[in-house]
């Protein structure tokens, strides 16, 4: 009976132990679940901060390891951000593009991240795609002023392209007339010479797909007087196939006509040359199908194939140096003193009048207008695009149209605000590869629009 007691005795210390040892384990297992769970936090934070102290130190290769090792416990937007500023600090460009990458197609878009995308198109010399993040970056991020500020000072940002002329008479999307000592001269988008012939009078410049189709072997064609007579130049500046006549005025092949002025008028040549016999007052090169005439005073507007599109019912055309009035498929005509568009189903309704207006320069640019209530630019259907706040407009040519204050002028970019403050004597517009004309001390020199320069440079 002792004996049986004392198994009793021992059984129950043993169970009592047994329970104790497992009321242990139990809290030790929870104590164990509450500290891991805990210092992943810890550890995650603890490496954020050491790679924040190497990086205050600039030592970025410590930082990105450490940095590493917190994304490896927690995937982070900042985290990476930081990442790709250190690698930046390495001059690690290469996998700062591959890290921003990443970042953008995992997090989307980062305040911090534009910035630092921006100065690494800048390092890049790739001004272009720097001013895109950043106007981007500006879209996504307004109450952004670091952006803002850097957008502001870039996007106008241009060098000087140490071309200087007494005149620029005439800057287009692809070629360029200058004046010097009387003498004329051509240029291609890119300041090169057109040619090495001087000319005492560069009348008209043709890149409309009919001469392709009549010359085959150039992409332009262009009419000029050297040596006392007036002929037709390539885009060599090769001499090429004239009219035997001589004209006061040879326009170049728009739409299979030439604009030419004889004794008889105004009138027209097709590609053979031939005289289409109707002389006019005045008349408009041919462009995107229509052209303007005028008889007795009014002006009348009519297609390719000569039938009337209006009446002979305006006072006036607005046309280029080349007289051309409809490059974007409309013209503006002056009507009772103010000025309508018309284009080739003929006159336009408009909500407003204009006072004046400058012919489009492309389908793809805005004209000028004035209003009642200020200068504007508009689309050929005639809808304000933007309001500028100047005293004369230009209409805009590749996204930038130069503006007057008071006596000086400036660039503004469409939608982007000013991109030159107004202190020119006068400006050009801007060509296709980004370059400008600015005059000072009555001298004209070209500058280079960093907004243009893709890979590089221009």
């Amino acid at each position: 009976m002792k004996k049986t007691n004392k198994r009793n005795m021992t059984f129950n210390k043993i169970n009592t132990l047994m329970a104790a040892l497992l009321v242990v384990i139990i809290c030790c297992m929870k104590l164990l679940s509450m500290w891991n769970s805990k210092t992943e936090l810890d550890y995650f934070n603890e490496h954020v901060l050491k790679g924040k102290e190497y990086m205050e130190q600039s030592c970025y290769v410590e930082a990105i390891q450490e940095f590493k090792k917190a994304d490896l416990v927690k995937g982070d937007e900042n985290v990476n951000v930081a990442i790709a500023e250190c690698y930046l600090g390495l001059g690690d460009y290469t996998s700062f593009k591959t890290c921003s990458d990443h970042i953008r197609n995992t997090y989307g878009t980062n305040e911090k991240l534009y910035q630092y995308i921006a100065y690494y198109h800048a390092h890049m010399n790739d001004s272009y795609n720097e001013i895109q993040i950043l106007k981007e970056g500006v879209a996504f991020y307004p109450e952004c002023e670091a952006l803002k500020e850097k957008y502001d000072a870039v996007k106008g940002k241009y060098t000087q392209a140490g071309y200087y002329s007494d005149q620029v008479v005439y800057m287009g999307h692809q070629y360029i007339i200058v004046a010097s000592e009387g003498k004329e001269t051509v240029m291609n988008a890119t300041l090169g010479k057109v040619g090495d012939k001087e000319y005492e009078k560069v009348y008209d410049i043709s890149e409309d797909k009919c001469v392709q189709d009549m010359w085959q072997d150039t992409q332009m064609l262009y009419s000029a007087k050297a040596d006392g007579r007036v002929s037709y130049y390539d885009s060599m500046g090769y001499k090429r196939k004239s009219p035997d006549k001589q004209y006061a005025f040879l326009g170049a092949p728009r739409d299979g006509y030439a604009l030419v002025q004889s004794q008889e008028g105004w009138g027209y040549i097709d590609g053979e040359f031939n005289e289409l016999g109707e002389w006019f007052e005045d008349a408009t090169a041919f462009s995107e199908g229509m052209a303007a005439v005028k008889c007795d005073g009014k002006w009348a507007f009519v297609d390719k194939d000569f039938n009337y599109i209006t009446e002979f019912e305006y006072e006036g055309v607005v046309m280029d140096e080349f007289k051309c009035c409809s490059k974007a498929g409309v013209a503006f005509a002056q009507k009772s003193g103010s000025y309508v568009l018309v284009g080739i189903d003929g006159e336009m309704d408009m909500d407003e009048d204009y006072s004046q207006a400058k012919g489009f320069s492309s389908k793809k640019d805005y004209a000028a207008v004035k209003t009642a209530d200020g200068w504007k630019l508009i689309d050929v259907k005639g809808n304000t695009v933007e309001a500028v706040d100047c005293d004369e407009l230009c209409s805009s040519s590749n996204g930038i149209a130069p503006f007057k204050k008071g006596d000086s002028w400036g660039y503004i970019g469409v939608d982007d605000g000013v991109y030159v403050e107004a202190t020119f004597d006068g400006v050009t517009p801007v060509n296709k590869n980004g370059y400008g004309a600015i005059k000072t001390d009555q001298q004209w020199r070209f500058i280079g629009f960093s907004r243009f320069q893709v890979n590089q440079g221009l």
